[in-house]
C-alpha cells in the first residue's frame, strides 16, 4: 500500500516560531468569533419569536396609541413635490423603498427627495454607498440652484458658477448630513450591515429623516466571511425594520429592480424584482418603482404598496423638466413645454443628418461578429506601417 509522505517543515528562528504561533492564535479566534456571530444572529431571530410577558403588559391603550399617531402626524413631512405629498404621507415609523431599473433616474430621485425636506428646516442623513460625499452634495447645490450637475463633473460650467455652487455646498453641509463612499476612507462602513447600522445609531438622533442610497451594496460583512450578499442584506433588513419604530422620523431606502422579463417575473411583482434579499419589502410601508420615459419627458410613480390603499396599483405620471431636473405636474403648460423639446429634439436630429457624408455607410445598428471581416497578414503589415495621413487600400471580396 501506497504510504502518503509528509514533509515536515523545521524552524530554527525562535522569532519566526512565535510569530507563526501568534498568527495561528489570531486565526483561530477570528475563526471562534465569526462562528459566535453567526449564533447570535440565530438566537436574536428566535428571540424576536417569543412574545415577553413584562411587554406585553406595557402596551399601554389604544387612545395612547391614537395620540402617538396623531404627533406623528404633525411631523408629516413633504415628498418631491406638492401633488405627490398628497399621495404619499411621509410619517416617523415608516420605511419607503423605492425601486427603479439601471438608470432609471433613481440619484436624481434622491436629490428631489431631499431637498422639499430641508426646505421645511428639518434635517436628513444621507448614506450613500453609490457616490461620494461630494458628489451627493454637490448634486443637491446644483438642483436647488439649477444647474447642471453632469456639466459640472465635465468641467464645462464657468468658474462663476462652481464659486455659486461651493458656496451652497458649504450651506448645506450645515443643515443635512452626508456619509459617502469616501467616509474614513473606509467603504466597509457604508457597505456592510454593521457599519450602516452604527452610522444610523449614531447620527439619527439630530437627524428627522435617513435616506439610503441604496441597499443592494450592502453585500458584505467585517464579522461575517460568507460571500453571499443576500446573507448581510438580511441582517440589515432586520435591523432596519427594528429601529424604524425607534427613530423619530421616515427612512428611505433606495432599491435596484430587475426588468420584468428577468427571471420571468411579471412587472406587477415588485417584492420578486427586489435585487438580492426580498425581505426588505417586507417591512417597508411603501413601495414606490419609477418608470421613466425619457422620450417624453415623463416619470411614472408606480404604486404597488401604499398604506392608505388609495392609489395601491396606480400609476401617477409626472413630467421632469429637464431645466430645473424636477418633477412637476404632467399639465397642459408642461406639456407645451415638453411639446417644445421634442421638435427641438427632432430639429437637431434632422441637422445632424443633413450633415452625414454620403460616401460613408454609417451603421444603422449596433455591429456583431459576423459584421467583421478578419484581416490578411498583409493588411494587417500595412495598417501598421501607417501614417495618419495614408490611405488604407484594402480589396475585399463581395
Amino acid at each position: 500500500m501506497a504510504m502518503n509522505k509528509v514533509t515536515h517543515i523545521y524552524v530554527q528562528d525562535n522569532n519566526k516560531i512565535q510569530e507563526l504561533n501568534n498568527k495561528r492564535k489570531m486565526l483561530e479566534q477570528n475563526k471562534i468569533e465569526k462562528q459566535w456571530n453567526q449564533y447570535t444572529d440565530q438566537q436574536d431571530r428566535a428571540e424576536r419569536m417569543r412574545i415577553d410577558p413584562e411587554k406585553f403588559h406595557k402596551l399601554g391603550s389604544a387612545a395612547a396609541d391614537n395620540e402617538l399617531y396623531q404627533q406623528d402626524v404633525e411631523k408629516k413631512l413633504p415628498f418631491i413635490n406638492g401633488a405627490l405629498s398628497k399621495i404619499i404621507p411621509v410619517l416617523p415609523r415608516n420605511l419607503y423603498l423605492i425601486g427603479g431599473i439601471t438608470g432609471g433616474g433613481k440619484s436624481t430621485t434622491v436629490a428631489n427627495i431631499i431637498i422639499p425636506i430641508l426646505s421645511t428646516g428639518r434635517k436628513i442623513l444621507v448614506i450613500s454607498n453609490e457616490e461620494n460625499r461630494n458628489d451627493v452634495y454637490s448634486r443637491v447645490a446644483c438642483r436647488i440652484l439649477g444647474y447642471s450637475f453632469m456639466l459640472l463633473k465635465l468641467g464645462e460650467l464657468h468658474i462663476s458658477i462652481r464659486e455659486k455652487i461651493n458656496e451652497e455646498v458649504n450651506r448645506l453641509e450645515t443643515i443635512m448630513t452626508v456619509i459617502g463612499t469616501d467616509f474614513q476612507d473606509n467603504p466597509d462602513l457604508v457597505c456592510t450591515p454593521e457599519g450602516v447600522k452604527s452610522e444610523f445609531e449614531y447620527f439619527s438622533k439630530d437627524h428627522d429623516a435617513i435616506l439610503l442610497d441604496y441597499y443592494q451594496n450592502i453585500s458584505s460583512s467585517t464579522l461575517d466571511d460568507r460571500p453571499e450578499p443576500h446573507v448581510h442584506q438580511e441582517k440589515f433588513a432586520y435591523f432596519i425594520n427594528v429601529f424604524k419604530n425607534s427613530f423619530g422620523g421616515p427612512i428611505f431606502v433606495m432599491s435596484q429592480l430587475l426588468k420584468a422579463k428577468e427571471k420571468s417575473i411579471t412587472e406587477a411583482d415588485f417584492k420578486g424584482r427586489v435585487e438580492g434579499r426580498k425581505i426588505i419589502a417586507n417591512f417597508a410601508q411603501y413601495h414606490i418603482e419609477l418608470i421613466p420615459d425619457f422620450d417624453n419627458y415623463t416619470t411614472k410613480f408606480k404604486f404597488h404598496k401604499e398604506r392608505m390603499g388609495m392609489y395601491q396599483g396606480k400609476n401617477v405620471t409626472m413630467g421632469f423638466d429637464i431645466k430645473s431636473q424636477t418633477f412637476v405636474p404632467h399639465d397642459d403648460a408642461f406639456k407645451m413645454k415638453s411639446a417644445q423639446w421634442i421638435a427641438d429634439k427632432i430639429s437637431i436630429e434632422q441637422d445632424a443628418e443633413k450633415t452625414r457624408d454620403p460616401d460613408v455607410v454609417y451603421a444603422e445598428k449596433p455591429i456583431t461578429e459576423s459584421d467583421i471581416k478578419e484581416f490578411t497578414s498583409e493588411e494587417i503589415t500595412q495598417i501598421s506601417a501607417m501614417d495618419d495621413n495614408d490611405e488604407l487600400n484594402l480589396d475585399y471580396d463581395d
